[in-house]
Parts: structure tokens; sequence; C-alpha cells
């Protein structure tokens, strides 16, 4: 359980093999490529042309996926017998069939032209609609006009208008007629606004035309020989067929979901062109030939060699140690139980290259302190229970897929603390009855009650389970001193290992030792001394050598930094306080759900009794989801802070091989076979 040990490839090779050499490295997914300097001036011709047609191309595959799936989507909406399934991303592609995208682009860039352009008929099509539908509504007011629309004309000495106005302002345009000369009629209609005719003689039309648009009377807009009626069936007829049309497009993008994959990995494909140009500007290069580096995992050079071999024999190569002004990426080596908890760590910060990986430590503490904040057994089977659902139907390795899988893990202590606090669904389960029924299956509760249960430390009364909780800090804090310790003799540092790592390692078993002593209800006073002894000689150890690297004032100064700091370990050892806090809520919460809904069950009633099943469901659903968020988020916090906090130095980065990264497709890397001769 270690950070995989880099070399650095280095490697010259012809312009003509470039693509050919960085598809076999990305093939191995053991080669990550690295910015090159060399002294050399090489003349580095620009890919940025290049780079502009594949990310055209990559775009146009993008929006045609974008376009198909947004169709198929509706379509499963509207229909749930249609199986989706064809949608999920993350498919398996093997790596040549992912190779032969390029063969099929043509004809997929065809495909998406042809979407796109359903696409854009399809947006016409529906601003048509928009169109006619506006141009109904404004028909709407005229359907209660019999006679067609452009009958209304002027004559020799009259004026005719026909129009709209708002419905509420009818009575007072209908006034306007009172002149013998006019008539204002209004045609009743339903709507806002109401068709109305104006037909006055000419001397005295200008006056009531005006006088009628400031009661808002607008002209009609249509001139057609045709009533509304027949007009508005003209605009249906227009509004069934561009809907007919739309249904037909919509019909051919759908038919296209059939090569849903095919675009898919061509995007992916087209993804890759981009990031093999992309690492093309990370190293020198001229038309004829290039430089290139790449951090390569040592077990992986024979592989790596042996997929480069097999493109070409024109190839310089050669594997060099990192340097010191080298940055490697990080790429941990853990078994498969530990894998899983890598993603806790790399939330925080992922471990820089040469520091030891401290997640096979981490991930013992994190699953201890997750089963006693959850500490039921109940609880810890249904938790293993969806670690091992998610590990069966998840063939990805997410980071969801682990993130279970560490609930599942920690399900078992959860089991042990369960059995140890004798604690199923909130039951006791060391009880020999309740309400009636015999629910005993475990002898004894080895650990105290945490709600009622306390000890007396030197005469003050303190629950003994918060007791416990302190006592499980101060044993991770000793280890985060002794990661300390092995980091610094990793580096050579033996001295600084043991001043600034073991003897305050000691120091914190030594107040431990000191601290069981003084429980009374232990009757182990005879720990006081020997712990007593050995905290204090060690604190003057821990003392009187924190400055040994310092002179003169700095020796006085660090240490008596160092004997204050004893200060930080006292809040530290406060802040797992936390840990019995969470466990007591969940334990309290559970019992409520669980007697409640027992007092219904048991009532005589079977409504009732159904109903107290139902409690205790959501009760302990509840329970279990808050709990596991809570005791996720306060666990790696203590991982973070106090133990991290101790010796970790972090801020690496991850080992990112060429072509790692696919959106869509999932592709196990090829493994070069063979030995180079």
């Amino acid at each position: 359980m270690a950070i995989a040990e880099m070399t650095k490839l280095r490697l010259i090779g012809l312009g003509s093999e470039r693509s050919a050499i960085l598809d076999a490295l990305a093939a191995t997914g053991l080669a990550e490529i690295k910015d090159c300097k060399v002294s050399a001036d090489l003349s580095c011709p620009s890919a940025a042309e290049e780079k502009a047609e594949i990310q055209a191309k990559a775009d146009r595959v993008e929006e045609c996926i974008a376009l198909i799936t947004k169709e198929a989507e509706a379509r499963i909406r509207e229909d749930k017998h249609i199986d989706g399934s064809f949608l999920k991303d993350g498919f398996d592609v093997d790596y040549t069939s992912f190779m032969q995208a390029p063969f099929k682009e043509k004809a997929l860039l065809s495909l998406c032209a042809e979407v796109e352009s359903a696409a854009a008929r399809i947006a016409d099509a529906n601003s048509e609609i928009t169109r006619l539908n506006v141009r109904k509504r404004a028909l709407l007011p005229f359907l209660a006009v019999q006679a067609p629309l452009d009958s209304f004309k002027d004559t020799r000495h009259a004026v005719i208008a026909l129009g709209t106005l708002p419905a509420d302002r009818a009575e007072a345009f209908a006034a306007l007629s009172q002149d013998a000369a006019a008539e204002c009629r209004v045609y009743p209609s339903e709507g806002d606004r109401v068709a109305a005719l104006v037909a006055a003689h000419a001397e005295i039309a200008e006056e009531i035309l005006s006088s009628a648009a400031a009661l808002g009377f607008q002209r009609c807009p249509f001139y057609e020989n045709k009533t509304a009626e027949e007009l508005t069936a003209d605009v249906d007829g227009e509004i069934a067929e561009a809907e007919k049309k739309i249904a037909e497009l919509k019909n051919a993008v759908y038919a296209a979901s059939g090569k849903l994959k095919d675009l898919k990995i061509l995007g992916d494909y087209l993804a890759f062109e981009l990031e093999k140009l992309g690492c093309k500007e990370k190293f020198p290069h001229t038309a004829a030939a290039f430089v290139m580096e790449a951090y390569v995992p040592k077990e992986g050079q024979n592989a790596v060699l042996c997929a480069i071999k097999g493109v070409s024999e024109n190839i310089y190569t050669e594997f060099v140690p990192v340097d010191k002004d080298d940055d490697p990426p990080t790429l941990m080596k853990n078994n498969r139980v530990v894998k899983n908890y890598e993603f806790i760590t790399n939330m925080y910060t992922p471990p820089s290259y040469g520091e030891f990986d401290p997640n096979a430590i981490m991930s013992v503490f994190f699953s201890i302190f997750l089963g006693f904040i959850m500490a039921d057994i109940g609880y810890g089977i249904l938790m293993m229970l969806i670690g091992v659902i998610f590990a069966l139907r998840t063939k990805r390795d997410t980071g969801m897929k682990r993130l279970m899988k560490v609930i599942g893990y920690s399900g078992i202590f959860t089991v042990i603390f369960g059995a140890l606090f004798g604690s199923f669904f909130g039951f006791s389960a060391t009880a020999n009855d309740i309400n009636g029924f015999a629910v005993s299956f475990l002898p004894k509760a080895i650990l105290p009650d945490a709600k009622d249960s306390a000890w007396k430390l030197a005469g003050i009364t303190i629950p003994s389970v918060l007791l416990i909780a302190l006592g499980m800090g101060v044993v991770q804090l000793m280890a985060g001193n002794l990661c300390k310790a092995y980091a610094e003799f990793r580096q050579g540092r033996v001295a600084d290992g043991i001043f600034f790592g073991v003897i305050w390692a000691i120091f914190l078993g030594g107040m431990l030792v000191l601290a069981v002593g003084l429980i009374e209800d232990f009757g182990m006073g005879y720990l006081v001394l020997p712990g007593g002894i050995t905290a204090g000689a060690s604190l003057l150890v821990g003392a009187a050598t924190a400055g040994i690297r310092e002179k003169g004032f700095g020796k006085v100064k660090k240490s008596f930094g160092a004997v204050y700091g004893i200060i930080n370990y006292m809040s530290d050892i406060l802040s797992y306080a936390r840990l019995y806090g969470l466990m007591l809520s969940g334990a309290i919460i559970a019992q409520i759900a669980s007697g409640q809904g027992l007092l219904l069950v048991v009532g005589g009633n079977p409504v009732l009794a159904v109903l107290g099943v139902v409690v205790m469901i959501i009760g302990h659903a509840f329970n279990l989801a808050m709990g596991l968020l809570g005791a996720y988020i306060h666990d790696s916090r203590l991982q973070y802070i106090e133990f991290f906090g101790r010796f970790y130095t972090g801020e690496g980065e991850l080992f990112a091989p060429l072509g790692g990264k696919r959106k869509y497709v999932y592709i196990t890397p090829q493994k070069a076979q063979g030995k180079v001769r």
C-alpha cells in the first residue's frame, strides 16, 4: 500500500508516426504526457487550424447527440413502455472498435447534418405555428361578423371601417352614433376585444374615427374576400399541416437514435484527437520529428515499450528517474478494500508524490468511527446490503460505487458496535421482554448504555460513552504522531521522527493510561503513577527537543510553544466528542421509531398495526439516511483536521494517463503483451 514509483519516458519519433505513437500510449493507460523542455531551438508548426477543424466536428456531434437525446427523452416520457437504456452512458466499447470510429465519421457527420436540418425546420415550423396562432387570436373578435371582411369599403359619400376595440368601451363607442349621419355598431363576442363597425358621412367621418380611436378602436388588418370564420378554418388547416410536418421531422430525429451509440463513440474519439493535439503543444516538434516526455509507473515500463515498438522501430526511447525539479503525478497502489477509501482522501487533497499513502490507516479509523456512530445491528446489516447491492449492480468504478462500498465495510463495524451496545433497530437486543415479545438474542451488552451510564473521572461524573469516544480520539492522535515519525524516517530524518512524532505519541499514551487510572469505576488506580510518569517524562523530552533545529532564543521559544501546544491537544481530543453526540442522537431516534411503532402494532387494532409498521419503516429510513450523512461529514472532518493535520502534506496531482477521460464510453485499457527485445 504505497504510491507508485514514477519514471520519465523520453522519446524521439517521426512526425508522421506521432498520432500512432500517442494512440499506442493511450491504449496502455500508463503514460501521462508532460511538458517537455529542450535546449534546442525547434520550429514548432501551429496546430491551431487542425484543432479548429476537429473542434468543429466535435461540436457538431455533441449538438446532434443533444438533439437526439432530447427527442428520445420526450418519447420516453410520453410512452413508458419504451426502453430508455440506449440513452445511458458508460457503455462498453473495446479499444479496437473505438479506434475504428474515423471509418464511420463521414456517414455520421452526414447524419448530423440531417438531424441539424430537421431541427432547424422544426424550429421554423414552430415559429410559423406561433405566427398562425397570433393571426387566429386576431381573427377571434371578427367571428361574429358574417360578411366577408373585404366587403367593408368606403363609398363616395361615406366612410365604412371595421375594427376592434376593448370590450369595456362598447357602450361609449355605441354612443358615438347619436349623430344621424353616423352609425357605430358593436358585434358581441367573447374576449377582451370585440368587433366594431363605424359607418359615417364623409364630412364627419374624421371626427367620429378620432373619437373611436380615443376609445381604442383599431382597424381590421384582414382584407381577404372571406369571413373571419373561413379565415380561421384556413389558419387551423395551416397549423395542422405544420404540426404534421413537425411530427414527421421529429420521427426522423428519433429514428437517428439507433445511431446514438456510434455518435457517442465518435464524440469521445474526437475529444481524444483534441487531447492528442493538446499533447502536441506540450512537446517540441517540427514537421519531420518530435520530442516527448511522459510519466510512466515503473512497473508499466515494459508494457509501454511493447506498445511503442509495435508502432515503429524508428523511435528512440529511454526511461530515466524523476529528478527534484519534476513534479510527478500520484498513482496510489492499494488493495481492493482500501482503494475505495481513496476518494475520501482525494476530496481533501491527494497525497503528493514521495509521501506515504495514508489511506490504509485512515480507512480503519474511518470505518470504526462510522460504525461507532451508527452502532446498531439492524442498521449495520442494511449498510452491508447497500454495499453489496451497489457492488453487484454497478460495473463502473465510480465515486458513488466507492462510497457505497465504504458504507458497506463500515456496516461490519456497525454490527460489531451494535452487538457491543446491544442495539437492534433501537430495541435492546439483551432485553428479556418488550411489550410481551421476547426479543433477546444477545446474552449481555458489553459497552455501557449511551444515555444513562456514567463514570467518575477524578471525582467528576461524565457519560461513559463520551469517555470512550474521547479515548478513541486519543488513539487516533497517537497514530497520527506515529505517522509523522514514519514520514520523517522515510526522509532520513530519524531524530525529527523520534522527537516530533514518537515522543508525542508516547505522551498521549501516558495521558490515556493516566485517565484510565483516574476512572474510579474501573478500580485501576495503580495505573495513575506509571501513566503520569510516562506523560510527564515524554512531555519534558518533547519540550526540551522541540527546538533542536533552532538557534539561540529560538530553542527556548520552541520549547515553550511545545508545552503550550498541549492546549491544542486537549482541543483536538474534545473534537471527538462529536462521535458520542451523533451516536446518542441516532440511538434515541431509533428507540423512538421502534417504541412508538411497536405500541401501535401491539394495540390490537389492525389499521393501527399497519400504521405502526409504516412508522417504524419511515422512522428508521430517515434515521439511517440522516445518520449516515452526519456520520460521513463529521467522520471525514476528524480525518482531515485531527488526523491528517499531524503529518499529511497532500497537494498532489492524481495520475491522469493519456486517453483516460471519456464522456460517453468505457474502454478497458489495452495491455501490451510480451517482452521488448
